[in-house]
């Protein structure tokens, strides 16, 4: 697992200060999420297995997915983490570092393509399974739980 930070900048927007976690942010649809992220004030977590787009779609090659982010202004709010969906321990692993880095998660956005809709069906309700059990200790409303009524 490898990490990618930048600088910091400060924005206001309907996401101003949420922590959003972005699979499948090197191209396609998650790619244009996370630099909208940005605009709209959030601190985006990109999470793919690589930085740099697929070569099928040139015009997304020119640039990388943080360089975009940096473009926006998400210096200081933006990293990057290689991340296998498909991996419960690079699932826990993303969540860990947004909340490391900081401080919280507000927001996950799943974003993958696959390469035929077999792969689809299939890695759609795997990242479902593999990511709750490391979002939840971090949602509101199950910390509100816990100290409320302590942990069984």
């Amino acid at each position: 697992m490898s990490l990618s930070t930048t600088s910091h900048t400060t924005s206001v927007g309907r996401l101003a200060d949420k922590v959003a976690i972005i699979t499948g942010s090197s191209s396609g649809i998650g790619r244009a999420i996370a630099p909208a992220y940005i605009r709209e004030g959030a601190k985006v977590v990109c999470a793919d297995q690589t930085p740099n787009a697929r070569p099928e779609i040139s015009h997304e090659t020119t640039a990388t997915t943080l360089e975009l982010l940096q473009k926006e202004g998400g210096q200081d709010r933006s990293i990057v983490v290689k991340t296998d969906v498909s991996n419960a321990k690079d699932m826990e692993a993303v969540v860990e570092q947004a909340v490391k880095r900081f401080g919280r998660l507000d927001v996950y956005g799943r974003s993958i393509t696959a390469f035929s809709f077999s792969r689809v069906i299939a890695y759609r309700p795997a990242i479902a399974w593999l990511i709750t059990p490391a979002l939840l200790p971090h949602h509101p409303s199950y910390t509100r739980l816990r100290r409320n009524h302590g942990t069984r």
